[in-house]
């Protein structure tokens, strides 16, 4: 692994990575976190990647936001240079590992990770075991429709998996 240091960059040359799996953020969650920071502080800074004179955030979105919140006008970052492919494998596998993470979307993530590794090693990466993966698998493959019973909790994950297993017609 490369070098790493933190710097302090300027919150107005960070921008969210339009292309993160994570795409729920509850206001109420980040002014929680918010208020957290403002009482101790930034325990762990955000890394970003350079994309021309700018910063993409990789990890840490929600520190960002509520860094944001807080009106702070830097923000401590670890730069790293990351291809595409490592990016998304890094942004997939930090959200997976957080329990407040929406199932429809974790089990997206899941789906898009499918294609470079095998369910056990997907599991082993989340430290999840293998039912838990399979059944986010199955649950990606769920009709848009039904997804939005899923995260309106209309539809409990057991059910939307048990849904998914018929064909879509």
């Amino acid at each position: 692994m490369e070098n790493q240091t933190v710097q302090s960059l300027k919150i107005g040359s960070i921008k969210p990575d339009p292309g993160q799996p994570r795409k729920s953020f509850r206001v109420q969650d980040i002014s929680e976190l918010a208020d957290s920071i403002a009482k101790v502080g930034l325990l762990q800074p955000i890394t970003v990647r350079p994309s021309g004179k700018k910063f993409i955030i990789v990890m840490g979105e929600r520190r960002y936001r509520a860094c944001k919140m807080l009106n702070w006008k830097s923000i401590p970052c670890m730069v790293r240079e990351l291809d595409e492919d490592a990016i998304l494998e890094v942004q997939i596998i930090e959200n997976l590992q957080r329990k407040d993470v929406e199932p429809v979307e974790e089990a997206e993530a899941i789906a898009m990770l499918k294609t470079k590794f095998t369910p056990e090693e997907i599991a082993n990466r989340i430290g999840r075991n293998k039912k838990f993966v399979y059944a986010r698998i199955k649950l990606s493959e769920l009709i848009e429709g039904f997804k939005t019973f899923v995260r309106c909790k209309e539809m409990t994950i057991s059910q939307a998996v048990t849904v998914a297993s018929f064909p879509a017609e």
